[in-house]
């Protein structure tokens, strides 16, 4: 089953993923620097009940430690080297946005004994999802039947990945120094599924339109 080819890399395709590294990066340094920072952009539950709305987007650029960011930097660019084309700058905008506000949304209302949370890694799944959602759904004319088949395989493993995490945590990451909040991870892909979705069923009325004006 081979890899479908869509991994030739074009400029748009890596400037949004090169803006969240950077900006990541920089700010592990500077929290590394003055925990101050932190006291500014987490997202903390009570800082946020008064007010303090912009840590709902501050909050997944900046990390716990070094190791996290480059944990999480390291992730993204890996998933949009491994989708290439197929997740391209409109979706990765598109599904890292409404990512966000699924992490966020999800967090605030379903998991409010969860105080604080940080990192890129909601952010990551939501466009792990929507890169391999979009291989399962995408037309034969794009990826074909090897496309589809590596979106299922991808999809299964991000699933199982989720599930697993919702029993026993994130296993190898949690440690004294970073407790992992797995319920972001699949509020994260929840997002990014639900692009893909919506992305596949706007190509395929495009399509229908388009057969349609030459028949006439």
């Amino acid at each position: 089953m081979a890899i479908p080819d869509l991994h030739r890399s074009t400029v748009g395709q890596w400037t949004l993923p090169l803006i969240a590294a950077a900006v990541a990066g920089l700010l592990a340094l500077a929290a590394g620097v003055d925990s101050r920072w932190h006291e500014r952009l987490d997202y903390l539950r009570p800082a946020i009940a008064t007010g303090e709305a912009w840590r709902l987007v501050t909050a997944h650029l900046i990390h716990l430690s070094a190791r996290h960011a480059v944990l999480d930097i390291g992730g993204l660019l890996m998933v949009t080297w491994i989708f290439g084309s197929g997740l391209g700058p409109a979706r990765q905008a598109v599904a890292g946005l409404v990512g966000i506000v699924s992490v966020d949304v999800g967090l605030w209302f379903f998991h409010p004994e969860v105080e604080r949370y940080v990192g890129l890694s909601g952010m990551l799944h939501a466009w792990f999802a929507a890169g391999a959602t979009g291989w399962l759904l995408a037309g034969d004319e794009r990826n074909g039947v090897a496309g589809r088949l590596w979106g299922l395989v991808l999809l299964a493993g991000v699933v199982a990945k989720l599930m697993l995490e919702s029993r026993v945590g994130a296993l190898w990451l949690d440690d004294a120094s970073m407790t992992v909040v797995t319920a972001a991870h699949r509020w994260g892909a929840a997002g990014g599924l639900a692009v893909a979705v919506v992305f596949a069923g706007l190509g395929s009325y495009r399509a229908r339109a388009a057969v349609a004006s030459r028949g006439r």
